[in-house]
C-alpha cells in the first residue's frame, strides 16, 4: 500500500509483502540513438511509488536488465534522490538481450507509424 492510501501493482512483491520490486527492462537509448526519455519518465514513476510505499515494507528494490539504463536512472534520480531504493543490475543472456532491442525496435517503429 502506498503512503497516500492508494493502491499500485508493482511487479514483483514478496509473499509477506515486506519486499516490493520494479523491473526495468528498458535501454537507455532509442532505436535512433536518442536518449529514452519515456523510459526514463517510466523509471522515475517507478522510483517516486517505491519512495511512496508505506513504512512496513522493508525493502524497495529496482531490478534493470540494461547496465546503461540503470547508470542513465541513477544519474537522473540524483536530483530526487533515491531515498532507501536499492539498484539492482541483472543483464540478460545475450540472445534474450538480443529477443529485447527486437521487440523495442518494432515497437517503435509501430509508434512512430501510429503518429
Amino acid at each position: 500500500m502506498l503512503t497516500t492510501g492508494r493502491s499500485y501493482s508493482f511487479d514483483a512483491v514478496s509473499e509477506d509483502g515486506s519486499i516490493v520490486v520494479a523491473i526495468l527492462c528498458n535501454r537507455a537509448k532509442t532505436r535512433t540513438g536518442r536518449e529514452n526519455t519515456g523510459g526514463v519518465r517510466k523509471a522515475l514513476a517507478e522510483l517516486a511509488y517505491l519512495k511512496l510505499t508505506i513504512s512496513s515494507v522493508a525493502e524497495r528494490v529496482m531490478v534493470f536488465t540494461n547496465p546503461e539504463f540503470s547508470e542513465l536512472i541513477r544519474r537522473r534520480a540524483s536530483r530526487v534522490g533515491m531515498g532507501s531504493v536499492r539498484i539492482i543490475v541483472c543483464a540478460l543472456p545475450p540472445d534474450m538481450d538480443s529477443l529485447l532491442c527486437e521487440i523495442l525496435d518494432e515497437a517503435s517503429c509501430e509508434q512512430r507509424a501510429a503518429e
